[in-house]
């Protein structure tokens, strides 16, 4: 259910990030926060989950946020992937991964 690539990552940023609503750049000023919470080395374990509805960019967001940690391993788990989990196979799926 999971993927660690880069390639993964930049297949989801082929199109760019579009600003179709103002609440575009607050969500990646927030992820830049994050991201320096994770970089600052206060230990912090700092989680993210974006919403949306379907095509309304989430995948992309997540992604242009992973790949500006410049983190050597992302994982990338997209609901596309994990619909057809039950509720301990997406805990078994997750736990195997890390």
């Amino acid at each position: 259910a999971f993927r660690s690539s880069i390639e993964l990552i930049e297949r989801y940023l082929e199109r760019g990030i579009w600003e179709w609503c103002e609440q575009i750049p607050t969500i990646i000023e927030e992820g830049d926060e994050l991201i320096q919470l994770l970089t600052s080395n206060s230990g912090c374990i700092v989680s993210l989950i974006l919403e949306g509805t379907s095509q309304a960019g989430t995948t992309a967001l997540a992604a242009h946020i992973a790949r500006r940690t410049h983190f050597p391993l992302i994982q990338v788990c997209t609901a596309e992937e994990m619909v057809e989990l039950g509720t301990t196979e997406k805990g078994q799926a997750i736990k195997k991964e890390n």
